[in-house]
């Protein structure tokens, strides 16, 4: 059983226990075709394993299991709402007697519309949600 020094770090992030940035990836070849893939911290215990017969599926998935955060529900909404979500547009008044020329933002999550003079704003102010007004 051989076992390879740490490959490069660029895609892991911090110890989700602890913090810390001392992180080591080693990947060994436990049988002809079967890898393992461990991740740990060097600070404290947690090491996720990954076993399987394709070196490179093995890492992403050791990869992706380190780099994977458990928040409560709560925290987990601020974080969903943090990343931005496009803005809709209702243009069902355009066109009608009487009524002004000019579509109504709506925010994506809230569903509520969004009132801005020239400069659109970047989170809803009634939810947080952050917005992307790109077309």
């Amino acid at each position: 059983m051989e076992l390879q020094k740490p490959v490069s770090q660029s895609k892991l992030l911090l110890c989700p226990f602890c913090g810390s940035e001392n992180i080591e990836k080693k990947i060994q070849q436990n049988f002809p075709g079967v890898f393992t893939v461990i991740i740990g911290c060097a600070d404290c215990p947690g090491n996720p394993i990954e076993v399987g017969k394709s070196k490179d599926v093995v890492e992403q998935k050791a990869v992706e299991r380190w780099n994977r955060r458990h928040y409560p529900p709560e925290v987990q909404q601020a974080v969903e709402r943090m990343k931005p979500k496009k803005v809709t547009y209702d243009d069902s008044s355009l066109g009608k007697p009487g009524v002004p020329e000019f579509w109504i933002a709506h925010c994506p999550e809230c569903k509520q519309p969004i009132d801005f003079n020239d400069t659109p704003f970047e989170f809803c102010r009634r939810c947080g949600q952050a917005l992307d007004w790109e077309a």
